[in-house]
């Protein structure tokens, strides 16, 4: 819904551009729709390049602040190597992105082009670290972007470059961002019980220096990556009843060498240990250093950091069971087991005694983990937005990762949003039913008010969604305002 609102004229307005959930990986070769969202013809490279050439058209030169708030790369799926998808994910170590980034780098030229554009004319881009681009909190793979900037600036600048300039025009955040105009950006994983990681300022364990496992990057390495058929964009072509996953399972894997089943299990299973053997204790001092790096980062005082980390939501083992359905795998198990013992050994109260015991357990499990629908989890990560503006005094609170667009304006004048995806979003495996109507982003203004809201860029247009508009109006060529 469109609201307008007249602000005065103050001065020269301040642009932040909010754009998340990119997803951009390695092109995947040709297989019809095996993996057909990652196939090149998919990428967002072009019509993000079309966005910023818009706003460079609308906006001076030094004036706009594009966030990238999180996911932008994805580091979760197999590299291509030699042609073809590799079987296993690289390392969630420093050494390991670094063995890949490269590749994704190459494959979205384009994109760092348009990124070196805005910096040359003296812009700001802010690169944040969202649960699947982790590993942007290292210090080498920070490096790789800078010198890729570096060197598609030297390009359009036919010519040596001030690199000094490219570095201060190019900013990383691990957790969240804060503008001057008091607008707040983070990816919002850390509100999500599957995707946060008790330390994002310094995640790495320390024994091991790889970054620590969560659900959501586990099973898009072990799983959903592994099974071509699914787009991991969009939950709902995934998470599936029993009667889904049959008829799927007969549809695109029956008469095929490729196992639905079995990669589910082995997957499944590599998933629950992963995250048994490595949970992160609880560690003060190690709290105590992320919470003063989070304050040198930002600026913001240690209290409010402190208090911001209290909203973090705790990872569950249970609530990982139930989804991917060990739970009722361990059941199944369990009383296939009590009968062949009541029948086969002819201990029948034995039998009874595991079929009870399997029984309570799954019951108890399933009362302890609480709600684990993906959904519960999203309506939790949208209710924390509103804590944060009040800790933070911020005039606006923008997420990504939950892929859905969103974007309102309360009754003090703070705007919450999601800046939703750009990644390929389909009803179906050949990625012929879109399920989005152009690409979102939010675009807030610093008109003395904040002004501005959610927007979606169609054919090379902008249109508001949810945006108050402000005095000076949306300057925007062949803008629906």
């Amino acid at each position: 819904m469109n609201q307008e609102k007249t602000q005065p004229r103050t001065g020269r307005a301040r642009h932040t551009v909010i754009v998340s959930d990119l997803h951009l990986w390695q092109a995947a070769p040709p297989c019809g729709s095996w993996m057909r969202y990652r196939q090149r013809d998919l990428f967002p490279d072009r019509e993000l390049t079309a966005l910023t050439a818009t706003l460079e058209r609308s906006i001076a030169p030094g004036d706009l602040e594009l966030v990238l708030a999180g996911d932008v790369l994805d580091f979760d799926v197999p590299a291509v190597q030699g042609g073809e998808v590799a079987r296993e994910v690289a390392p969630a170590d420093e050494a390991g992105t670094l063995r890949v980034v490269g590749g994704i780098l190459d494959d979205h030229a384009e994109v760092w082009t348009a990124l070196a554009r805005l910096i040359l004319r003296g812009d700001r881009v802010v690169l944040l670290a969202g649960n699947h681009d982790l590993p942007l909190v290292f210090e080498g793979v920070r490096a790789l972007v800078r010198e890729r900037l570096v060197a598609a600036a030297a390009r359009l600048a036919a010519g040596p470059v001030d690199v000094a300039r490219i570095a201060r025009g190019v900013v990383f955040r691990a957790w969240f961002h804060r503008t001057d105009a008091g607008v707040h950006v983070e990816h919002g994983s850390q509100y999500d019980t599957y995707c946060a990681v008790a330390y994002p300022m310094t995640p790495a364990l320390p024994a091991s220096g790889g970054l620590p496992p969560t659900m959501g990057s586990l099973a898009m390495r072990e799983l959903v990556a592994k099974l071509g058929f699914f787009n991991p964009n969009v939950d709902s072509t995934f998470l599936l009843t029993a009667r889904g996953y049959f008829q799927h399972w007969v549809r695109y894997y029956a008469f095929t060498r490729r196992s639905l089943v079995l990669t589910w299990l082995a997957g499944s299973l590599r998933i629950a240990f992963g995250l048994a053997v490595r949970r992160e204790a609880d560690d003060p001092a190690r709290v105590a250093r992320d919470v003063a790096a989070a304050a040198a980062e930002t600026g913001c005082d240690v209290a409010t950091i402190e208090a911001h980390r209290a909203l973090f939501d705790r990872p569950s083992l249970g609530r990982v069971a139930r989804l991917l359905a060990l739970d009722r795998l361990g059941l199944a198990v369990g009383l296939l087991l009590a009968i062949a013992i009541a029948v086969g050994a002819k201990a029948v109260a034995v039998g009874v005694l595991i079929a009870i015991a399997t029984t309570a357990g799954a019951i108890a499990l399933r009362v302890s983990s609480g709600a684990h629908e993906l959904d519960a989890g999203y309506d939790r990560i949208e209710r924390t937005q509103r804590e944060i503006a009040r800790l933070h005094d911020a005039r606006a609170v923008v997420f990504g990762h939950t892929h859905v667009p969103e974007g309102a304006w309360d009754e003090a004048g703070v705007f919450f949003g999601n800046s939703g995806t750009w990644a390929p979003t389909f009803a179906d495996v050949a990625c012929t039913e879109p399920l989005r109507h152009g690409s979102p982003f939010v675009w807030l203004r610093d008109e003395g008010e904040l002004a501005g809201g959610l927007y979606r860029f169609v054919d090379g247009r902008v249109e508001p969604v949810a945006a108050r508009i402000g005095a000076r109006g949306l300057r925007t060529p062949r803008a629906a305002a």
